[in-house]
């Protein structure tokens, strides 16, 4: 799903730039930390809560508070693009533990889709519909 974490590919800052890796020790991660794999939909999901999404800062205490956030330093909206996919996509977003990163530490909550798997329907019927249309051209 588009904006969700791949279970397929991994990426890591090395040197000064990001790079792709091999995604087996991130999936190892992941799966230790309760999440299951999603194959046919490349997310990450996390039973109860849904396919994970990003971790979000601790003061992020309701999804309504996602509206709301400006960032200390940049005093902007970070969560803005989640925000649109609420209003715009009915994406459905609780909030439930983090995911843990690379170093195994767990900063912030983590953002879940419960109706991920009617979005990732929906995505690939609109992909399957241009799919159609540049077969008939």
């Amino acid at each position: 799903m588009r904006g969700f974490p791949s279970t397929k590919i991994a990426l890591e800052f090395r040197r000064g730039s990001l790079q792709i890796i091999s995604p087996l020790s991130e999936n190892s991660r992941m799966v230790k930390a309760g999440f299951i794999i999603d194959s046919e939909n490349d997310v990450y999901v996390m039973p109860v809560y849904g396919a994970y999404r990003t971790n979000v800062e601790n003061e992020i205490e309701s999804i309504d508070d996602l509206r709301t956030y400006r960032d200390k330093l940049s005093k902007y909206n970070t969560y803005q693009e989640e925000v649109e996919l609420m209003d715009k996509e009915g994406y459905e977003f609780v909030l439930g533990p983090g995911a843990p990163a690379s170093n195994g530490k767990v900063y912030g909550k983590g953002l879940y889709c419960k109706n991920y798997k009617e979005i990732a329907e929906r995505e690939k019927n609109k992909n399957n519909a241009h799919d159609d249309i540049d077969e008939e051209r």
